[in-house]
């Protein structure tokens, strides 16, 4: 019978040959996933959202007792507007960006104890590819008109709070948003005419154009210039979630 014979030098030998080849492999590895996630974390995100703030006095699963605070709010000269999404939110007031949201609820906490901030995300970028080019460029243009629009409803309504303009101006202004928003919505309904599958939008677009509307008439009460401004920003939003 052949003696069986371990010789340690050859084995560390293997041993050593063995990790050479495996180092590298492990380093090749390493680098791959470090790779890997630069590239996620550069890749760009088109599912990106921005927010509109809002100050909400109160919210309820019954409407009858959002509508009544609704009612109080707008005796006051808040929006008194009533968002539904599972249940009745009462806001006051709309804003672009989230300090000066909490800044106007912080100071009504005192009356409204249970005023809060509440937001409403929207899509920055928004699927447009199964669409021809003219719907293509004409959503494209119209989303861009819309927003700024709602900023400069809010600017306007802004500098009429801070009587630096006058009643006859901030009109004025609104008539000018007004014939801009409109050839945009025109372009709108004619590039979706023959889309049934676009009808929630245009009929979005027509509560857009009476708010506007709205905002030009001078016997508009106090209230509602929040109020068609909310719904304004609201009926926006609806418009981005159809594609």
């Amino acid at each position: 019978m052949q003696e069986f014979q371990f010789d340690i030098k050859e084995y560390k030998k293997k041993i050593a040959s063995s990790n050479s080849r495996s180092v590298p492999l492990f380093v090749y590895v390493f680098f791959c996933v470090i790779l890997l996630g630069v590239v996620y974390f550069l890749k760009p995100n088109t599912n990106k959202t921005n927010k509109f703030y809002f100050v909400e006095i109160n919210n309820f699963l019954n409407y009858n007792a959002a509508n009544e605070l609704s009612i109080k709010m707008q005796e006051k000269g808040g929006a008194g507007y009533i968002y539904f999404d599972g249940k009745y939110h009462v806001l006051a007031s709309f804003y672009p960006n989230e300090s000066n949201a909490e800044t106007v609820c912080k100071n009504l906490k005192t009356d409204y104890p249970t005023a809060t901030v509440f937001c409403l995300d929207y899509k920055e970028k928004i699927n447009l590819e199964y669409l021809s080019e003219n719907q293509k460029n004409t959503t494209k243009t119209l989303i861009e008109n819309c927003k700024n629009c709602v900023d400069e409803i809010y600017g306007n309504i802004l500098s009429f709070d801070k009587c630096e303009i006058d009643k006859q101006q901030l009109i004025l202004n609104f008539k000018s948003i007004e014939i801009r928003f409109n050839d945009c919505s025109n372009d709108f309904m004619q590039a979706f005419n023959a889309d049934s599958k676009f009808n929630k939008a245009k009929t979005y677009l027509n509560e857009m154009e009476l708010s506007i509307k709205n905002l030009t008439n001078e016997n508009l009460k106090p209230y509602m210039l929040k109020y068609e401004q909310i719904k304004f920003t609201i009926n926006f939003l609806n418009i981005i979630s159809c594609f």
